[in-house]
């Protein structure tokens, strides 16, 4: 019992962790284009 809850607690850290990657991602991407030189 004690590993599957382990598991599972796992698995929600796992998923937190990509969205947040994801979303850092993304944030990243938006500065970068609203940074962009203007030529």
């Amino acid at each position: 019992m004690k590993r599957l809850i382990a598991i599972a607690v796992a698995a929600l850290a796992g998923a937190f962790l990509y969205r947040k990657a994801k979303e850092s991602e993304a944030q990243k991407d938006i500065w970068s284009g609203s940074t962009d030189t203007v030529e």
